[in-house]
């Protein structure tokens, strides 16, 4: 597949790399969109995905509006085995797991958690199907119908 590539810059630095095959418009959802980011020194730190999906379907018109890597890290610890279903809080934990890193943010509906690539949930290094594995209940709610081993993990990115 040939592709052509936009560049976008901010100052002196590339800002967007924006990728499709050739004849795509800007406005179609056919782009691979991914952010730079710089230090201090204008060296290049991270390069991020739009809303971390490395697939072709995004539109160079709407990438600023995109998210580019998760803003939160959440690692919720069981302290003893814990049976499924069972409701987790990604901003606390309870007497059976212990909560670390960010508060997690799981969207304001139920669509945007399905809908999201940047949500992601992970139990024990398996990534979890939404709506199967994982149900959303609010924003800093889920429900996860796997059972969690004592001294085992979910680790979501929001």
């Amino acid at each position: 597949m040939k592709l052509e590539t936009l560049l976008y810059y901010n100052g002196n630095n590339v800002e967007y790399i924006c990728q499709a095959e050739i004849g795509a418009r800007p406005e179609e959802p056919k782009w691979q969109i991914r952010k730079l980011f710089y230090d201090i020194n204008s060296n290049i730190t991270e390069m991020r995905f739009a809303e971390l999906s490395q697939k072709y379907t995004k539109k160079v018109t709407m990438r600023e509006s995109y998210k580019y890597g998760p803003k939160n890290e959440t690692t919720l610890y069981a302290k003893q085995t814990i049976g499924a279903p069972y409701t987790y809080n990604v901003t606390s934990g309870d007497s059976l797991y212990t909560f670390y890193g960010d508060d997690g943010f799981l969207g304001d509906s139920h669509e945007e958690f399905m809908d999201s690539d940047y949500i992601v949930v992970f139990l024990n290094g398996e990534e979890l199907k939404k709506g199967i594995d994982v149900e959303w209940l609010s924003s800093s709610t889920v429900r996860i119908n796997k059972s969690l081993q004592k001294n085992r993990s979910i680790f979501l990115t929001s």
